[in-house]
């Protein structure tokens, strides 16, 4: 059953929960400052990820100690090119953030892709904390195999937001 309005449905009633200040994209007064808040919030996820990865674990196994630098270092690359896309925002003019109306089907949309989002960095940050407890190269090859599959879900979450948002910006 749908919410008879899409303020309440449980998409963006979580974001609102999770992101302060965000108030979704009906009103086109909003839209800006809820994009904003969306972006702020998830470069701020990434950037401590970044911050827990730029010093890895340390094994005493040297195997496994150079398999998670350079797992560490993949991660890291990834995560300051998302963080760098988010920093860029979409264009304003005559676009998505000035129509008076959009589409509740759009909106719904927007909504699943931006808890996507949460939910993959969130994801992320709990496996980066179980790095250490690997203690096989096995397990520690799984490990960051999983986390390249949850930022890769993260990437594509937010490329086909922002392409959501591109169509209307025409």
């Amino acid at each position: 059953m749908c919410p008879t309005r899409l303020t309440e449905s449980p998409e963006r009633v979580q974001l609102q929960a999770n992101i302060a200040g965000y108030r979704g994209y009906e009103s086109k007064n909003e839209r800006a400052e809820t994009d904003r808040l969306l972006r702020s919030h998830l470069q701020s996820d990434l950037q401590a990820i970044l911050n827990r990865i730029e010093n890895p674990p340390q094994f005493a196994d040297d195997e496994l100690q150079k398999a998670v630098a350079k797992s560490c270092a993949s991660v890291r690359r990834k995560l300051n090119l998302l963080s760098s896309s988010l920093r860029e925002p979409a264009e304003e003019t005559d676009s998505f953030f000035n129509r008076d109306h959009l589409p509740d089907a759009l909106l719904q949309r927007l909504y699943q892709h931006e808890i996507s989002m949460l939910n993959s960095v969130s994801l992320v940050s709990m496996e980066i904390s179980s790095v250490p407890e690997q203690t096989e190269m096995e397990q520690l090859s799984d490990q960051f195999s999983h986390i390249q599959d949850l930022i890769d879900t993260f990437n594509q979450g937010l490329f086909e937001r922002e392409a959501l948002i591109a169509e209307y910006s025409v």
